[in-house]
């Protein structure tokens, strides 16, 4: 039985290439024939291109990419070089073409769908490739996510459409879970993010140090908050520690925060992992919070604020002012533990029987 995996694996960004990983290389590990869908629509090739030349480029990004081509190149390496290694090789040809599409989708006998927001139409450019359309093959979501709370109506006409013929449906939110049961009339089972389905010890295996780091406090946003930012100048004030930025793709810069460059996945892993403390509005870098029992300063991002919300409630974790300070290592990890089992279950259970 050949399993697919369509998600986000292309992605220049931490959380999307870590779980599309942690999810292939989970089902590998269950003895399955399980390998990431190589589907790269030519809308993402252009967005996470680097080469100022590229058709079909906004200026503005030709612009950007031209004046800081040297260090986005260190970026953009650590990336490719990551997605090559973990989950695609160099002898695998992307799939950009609908037609190839098709052809590629039918070799597999099960689809899973996610994780990630590979249901959000908007990040997607409308993409119904993402919810099971032009294949016969046996359709399952695992922890998908819409990445909002509201849907149009014709896009949700649609997406009842193709979401009906799925085996088993599992997302990533309660909001996604109401709206898919209404749009589906079908049962939709919340599920943890694949990063959950493999311990703190696997992932330390990936870590790979950042040279000249030691003693630090991690900044990483994916909007600018000043809040955030303030917070974070205080904490390392206050306790004489070095604060270093993080972006994937380098579009974020702090003045008076050192912009760490060449920092692709593994880098990630070690940074969280080995920070005093990890401000951030990123749903993943919570994630890994919690893995690594990290003190972390969280505040939702502006445009999904319900991922970060959903999770941090599987501790019953509520915002001071919208603002969420915790310590994981001084948390209870039963609930969170037995939603992962049941989630694993969920994701075993719909694959063995089909």
């Amino acid at each position: 039985m050949k399993i697919g995996i369509m998600t986000f694996y292309f992605a220049h960004n931490y959380g999307a290439m870590l779980q599309a990983m942690a999810l292939q290389e989970y089902l590998k590990n269950e003895g399955l024939n399980a390998t990431i869908v190589p589907y790269y629509p030519e809308k993402f090739r252009i967005q996470y291109s680097i080469n100022p030349f590229t058709p079909g480029m906004r200026f503005k990004r030709r612009i950007i990419n031209l004046l800081h081509f040297f260090p986005k190149y260190q970026q953009y390496r650590a990336f490719e070089e990551f997605k090559l290694k973990t989950m695609i090789s160099e002898k695998t040809a992307e799939v950009r073409e609908k037609k190839r599409f098709i052809d590629l989708i039918d070799s597999f006998d099960i689809v899973l769908y996610g994780s990630d927001q590979i249901w959000n139409v908007d990040l997607t450019y409308k993409d119904f490739f993402y919810f099971g359309e032009s294949t016969n093959a046996i359709k399952i979501s695992f922890a998908a996510s819409l990445g909002r709370s509201t849907i149009s109506t014709e896009d949700i006409d649609k997406m009842g459409k193709c979401l009906r013929e799925f085996a088993a449906l599992s997302v990533r939110e309660q909001s996604s879970r109401e709206i898919i049961s209404e749009v589906t009339h079908k049962s939709v089972f919340v599920s943890c993010d694949p990063v959950f389905l493999n311990d703190v010890n696997w992932w330390k295996k990936f870590e790979c140090s950042v040279p000249g780091i030691n003693r630090f406090v991690l900044l990483y946003l994916l909007e600018y908050d000043d809040k955030l930012i303030e917070l974070a100048k205080k904490y390392s004030g206050n306790e004489a520690i070095k604060l270093v930025c993080i972006h994937p793709t380098l579009d974020i810069k702090i003045p008076g925060v050192e912009l760490l460059i060449g920092i692709g996945p593994k880098e990630f892993l070690y940074l969280i992992d080995n920070a005093e403390c990890v401000f951030t509005n990123s749903f993943h870098a919570v994630s890994f919070c919690s893995i690594f029992r990290k003190k972390m300063v969280h505040k939702p991002n502006n445009k999904s604020p319900e991922r970060t919300i959903d999770l941090l409630s599987r501790w019953n974790l509520t915002d001071n002012s919208g603002i969420y300070d915790v310590d994981f290592s001084e948390l209870d990890y039963r609930m969170v533990d037995a939603f992962v089992e049941e989630s694993k279950r969920f994701l075993l259970k719909n694959i063995s029987c089909q």
